[in-house]
């Protein structure tokens, strides 16, 4: 007789050509692979399923990656208004270096137009010292 188990996983294998019963050999076999089966996936599952301080360990874990995310938050905010403080000087400093070049510029232009019109003084007076000698 086949235990629930059994008639679980094989009961739709255990009718072969009409006959209801599968000779005891065949289905130990079936029995060891599915053992067999269990096994592989008990020794593969990772510690936590397998440890007696798995639920420790993992509030422990879980508790420390909280921790890290906090300060990273922190860190994050930190870095964030540094780089607001950063971009608005820069932007004043843009403003400022905009403001200095243009002003230079204009220096520039009215520096040579008086020494244009100091130039023109010039030739005017010697051209009339010289037209009197």
């Amino acid at each position: 007789m086949q235990s629930s188990l059994e008639k679980q996983l094989y009961g739709d294998f255990d009718r072969t050509s009409g006959s209801s019963l599968v000779t005891d050999e065949v289905r130990a076999r079936r029995v060891l692979a599915a053992a067999c089966s269990c096994a592989f996936f008990l020794t593969h599952l990772p510690s936590f399923f397998t440890s007696p301080c798995t639920t420790t360990q993992l509030r422990f874990e879980r508790d420390a990656a909280r921790s890290e995310v906090s300060e990273l938050r922190a860190q994050n905010e930190a870095l964030q208004a540094e780089l607001k403080t950063s971009s608005d000087a820069s932007a004043a400093l843009e403003t400022n270096i905009s403001s200095l070049y243009l002003t230079a510029k204009a220096e520039l232009g009215r520096k040579d137009r008086v020494i244009a019109e100091l130039r023109a003084e010039l030739s005017k007076a010697t051209s009339s010292r010289g037209g009197r000698r």
